[in-house]
């Protein structure tokens, strides 16, 4: 029984077939394909079973469909749609769960998050928490120092600041408070939609 050849010789023999009909059909040079089988170690009918099973390779071959494995079960139609909630809905679009995007796009498959997940990142989507851009802009920056000026006139003594009481952080919020989880692409750090208020 004939040994069964590994991946690395049947890509020697493929490769010394490519290169030699390259130099037949530039220079003319005519070659016999018994000679590649016996400078690779290869028998004649296992050379030629080689040689049959090349265009079934499929890897890094543009030009061969992949039937291999089950077919996907969210197509690029229904990551089209995905996407598309996440361009017209900004910060809220973003903000939606997996299982949610799936719903508001419309997509009547039932789906786990771990596949939506895997077919968003095929166009390069991930989850990441949210950056926060600071309350205070510059008219009401502008404002407390002209009040913290006021205020130094009417209490220019140390003793006089005892009653007053300084917070770093103020909070009022109705809903659930914490990070953030948006959907972004690499370099939409800064988007206005990718940016939540404190």
């Amino acid at each position: 029984m004939a040994p069964h050849h590994k991946t690395p010789k049947k890509a020697r023999v493929q490769g010394a077939y490519a290169f030699a009909l390259n130099q037949q059909r530039r220079y003319g040079h005519n070659f016999f394909k018994t000679d590649i089988f016996r400078s690779t170690g290869v028998g004649r009918t296992q050379g030629y079973s080689i040689l049959k099973d090349c265009p079934r390779t499929f890897n890094n071959n543009p030009f061969v469909d992949e039937t291999r494995g089950r077919k996907r079960l969210l197509t690029d139609e229904d990551i089209d749609k995905m996407e598309k909630v996440i361009w017209e809905h900004g910060i809220e679009g973003r903000m939606l769960s997996y299982q949610g995007l799936l719903m508001e796009a419309g997509v009547n498959k039932e789906a786990s998050t771990r596949t939506i997940q895997r077919a968003l990142g095929q166009r390069d989507w991930r989850r990441c928490v949210a950056c926060t851009r600071s309350f205070v802009n510059k008219k009401l920056a502008e404002r407390r120092v002209e009040d913290a000026r006021k205020s130094l006139e009417f209490r220019p003594c140390k003793e006089d600041w005892r009653d007053i009481r300084f917070s770093d952080e103020f909070h009022v919020s109705s809903g659930a408070s914490g990070r953030v989880w948006i959907l972004r692409k690499p370099g939409e750090r800064y988007c206005p939609d990718c940016i939540v208020e404190r």
